[in-house]
């Protein structure tokens, strides 16, 4: 499994302005968070591995795609055209988020949750492409910290009880 989602954001809140230059890389059993401005970020276990192996007996990819969404409390509401692509709209009462997913693909993402507004949209899709192995590699110079995500969940289960 292998993903990497390079996003260049700018942030506004108030009179304050943020530029963003992120990446996400889901390399087989490890997920990078990276700021390429600082050089630095984060690698935790691919938490895609977890819910995989919950779905594992799922009949095809689409049902899976699916059962994860519906699994992280998604709901079907309709279908919408975005970039000429047809997608499938799915929403998230509990975060206020609707996703637009196309080939299992989000291409725009809106959530408004707590007066606070976050609108990602895909601007391009090259279908014909071949992806580089090197966009799903960790560039050089980043300082990683690694981050035990079951461990972080394992002491909150423990300090509620």
């Amino acid at each position: 499994m292998r993903q990497a989602e390079y996003t260049r954001s700018v942030i506004s809140v108030g009179g304050f302005t943020k530029l963003l230059n992120l990446v996400n890389i889901i390399n087989g059993d490890f997920q990078y968070i990276i700021n390429m401005d600082q050089k630095s970020g984060t690698k935790t276990k691919n938490p895609i591995l977890k819910q995989i192996e919950e779905l594992k007996y799922e009949k095809n990819y689409n049902e899976f795609g699916e059962q994860m969404l519906l699994k992280l409390g998604a709901e079907k509401i309709g279908n919408d055209k975005f970039i000429g692509k047809d997608c499938t709209v799915y929403e998230m009462k509990s975060t206020g988020t609707k996703l637009w997913i196309w080939n299992w693909l989000t291409l725009k993402s809106e959530t408004n949750s707590g007066g606070i507004s976050i609108n990602l949209s895909a601007v391009k899709i090259d279908e014909g492409g071949r992806i580089s192995d090197d966009k799903f590699a960790v560039p050089e110079g980043v300082v990683l910290n690694e981050v035990d995500i079951d461990d972080i969940e394992n002491r909150m289960r423990e300090e509620n009880k």
